[in-house]
């Protein structure tokens, strides 16, 4: 039995899984919403890592106006997954744009988080279903507090004073064209704590992206391999996971924080899948790494600041990690 529960502005919130989630029932998102409904919202999200609208119909106007409500909307630093007639908004779909492929019919095929190739990672993000597979197009959820929860003592001392590298395009296999190479120059490679202190809950999550985590701080790639890829595997267990199958006019927001995601590409091109995305700036985390031979490719961000639970890493440890590039 589904579980539900009215909030003391009126909607209805209704549990989506034990892991994570919940659908909000009652907001029609095409109004604007009061800075009580808002901050309703927020608490609910904040507990529960994604929400769910059902049956939204909305233009860009009002996805961008909902969106600026839980903080500033990116031009998406990602310029080949733009919609090609807004910038605040990501395309994500197989059929051609423009009478051309899409670039994004295979984008988000593998766990990840989003952003956190950059210093800022995306704090959330919500995606609009526009058109959806007959069968097939889900989307899954990881919840990262649970993965860091269930981590035995002694593995969560080791890994929270711990760094790891994201990498840009790293997890690719196919060779990397022109603009990708141009993307890349201008987003050096980041090293993230990996165990991330959620800045709004003070929650500690296990903050390793599966698609593009190449490396641990002061070990070596070698050493790196077997605790990564125990993470990668322990992070995305059944029990911390949601699968959303989706309907037309479903509106999701999730926590990049704390949540890894992946969509589910088992459905074929003679299918459309289409969505609107757009992306929550997020708060400073991290710290750039030098390339290389010490060069800073130019237009990179600068090193994000530290809080005091995650201090910058000190030269050495910079060091190890340009030596094992």
């Amino acid at each position: 039995m589904a579980i539900t529960t009215t909030s003391p502005t009126g909607y209805e919130v209704r549990r989506l899984s034990a892991a994570l989630g919940a659908e909000i029932i009652g907001i029609d998102l095409r109004q604007p919403l009061d800075a009580a409904t808002v901050a309703a919202l927020r608490r609910t999200w904040l507990e529960n890592q994604v929400l769910l609208f059902r049956g939204q119909e909305f233009g860009a106007a009002e996805q961008i106006r909902f969106s600026e409500y839980f903080g500033p909307v990116d031009d998406y630093p990602l310029v080949h997954f733009r919609h090609p007639d807004n910038a605040k908004l990501m395309l994500l779909t197989n059929a051609p744009v423009k009478g051309t492929t899409s670039t994004s019919r295979n984008a988000g095929a593998r766990w990840h988080t989003d952003l956190s190739f950059t210093a800022r990672p995306a704090t959330a993000s919500l995606l609009h279903a526009q058109r959806i597979p007959e069968i097939g197009g889900d989307t899954m959820f990881a919840n990262q507090y649970l993965a860091f929860d269930k981590l035995s003592p002694l593995l969560r001392e080791i890994i929270e004073p711990l760094y790891a590298v994201h990498e840009l395009f790293s997890g690719r296999s196919e060779p990397l064209d022109a603009r990708m190479l141009e993307m890349k120059a201008v987003h050096p490679r980041v090293a993230h704590p990996m165990v991330r202190i959620h800045p709004e809950t003070r929650r500690p999550a296990l903050y390793v992206n599966p698609s593009i985590t190449t490396e641990i701080v002061g070990l070596t790639r070698e050493e790196s391999a077997g605790l990564l890829d125990f993470l990668r595997g322990h992070s995305v267990r059944e029990e911390f996971l949601y699968r959303h199958v989706w309907r037309k006019g479903d509106f999701i927001m999730w926590d990049n924080r704390c949540l890894l995601h992946m969509a589910v590409q088992d459905y074929g091109n003679d299918q459309v899948r289409l969505m609107h995305r757009t992306t929550i700036t997020g708060e400073p985390c991290g710290r750039v790494i030098e390339q290389p031979g010490g060069a800073k490719p130019q237009g990179a961000a600068q090193p994000a600041s530290q809080s005091a639970a995650q201090p910058a890493l000190d030269d050495a440890a910079q060091r190890v990690v340009n030596d094992n590039s």
